[in-house]
């Protein structure tokens, strides 16, 4: 799979995303809505590791989202599970992944230091290559399912009206390093 761009992400429909990019998505809203509500998100995360077989590449993960929420060079848009589409920031996140499963490093990189700074861009990248391994392993490809999503995606435009199929609600919420 070739590594994609994060404008094939950004404003997708989450149920169009092919299955490992679904998976990640999951797993960074699964992340920060156990972290807001202040439960431990490890138990949730590590189930869903195991269901995905691959439970070695939990910690993987877990160390992108520390590097996400401690070292971010502004505020993270993560969605919670009712956003049907991806947001921005999680785009950023996809494109890095896909690019690390495309054995990208350097757009894995690039992608991820869109949202870090260039020092914890390079330590999440470690990583990401890690956890891209891990999916390439059990057939989890971080991409946009063309079948169920012919069209390419088209990023959101500055002049679409609120509620159009490309925006995306939580956008510029205020709040921590990862926000909703």
């Amino acid at each position: 799979m070739a590594a994609m761009h994060a404008d094939a992400f950004q404003g997708c429909a989450t149920r169009d995303l092919a299955s490992g990019a679904q998976f990640t998505v999951w797993c960074l809203r699964t992340r920060l809505v156990c972290k807001r509500k202040g439960d431990d998100p490890r138990p949730r995360i590590d189930h869903g590791f195991q269901v995905a077989d691959v439970p070695e590449a939990a910690r993987d993960f877990d160390q992108i989202f520390d590097w996400l929420d401690g070292a971010a060079v502004r505020p993270v848009a993560i969605g919670c599970f009712c956003c049907k589409q991806v947001s921005p920031d999680e785009a950023q996140v996809l494109a890095a992944l896909a690019a690390a499963q495309a054995g990208d490093r350097a757009g894995c990189e690039r992608g991820l230091g869109s949202l870090l700074s260039a020092v914890a861009a390079h330590e999440a990248t470690r990583a990401a290559m890690r956890l891209a391994h891990a999916l390439n392993a059990v057939d989890l490809p971080v991409g946009v399912d063309r079948e169920r999503a012919p069209r390419a995606a088209v990023p959101k435009a500055a002049n679409d009206p609120p509620g159009t199929a490309r925006s995306w609600p939580a956008a510029t919420a205020p709040g921590s390093a990862a926000v909703h």
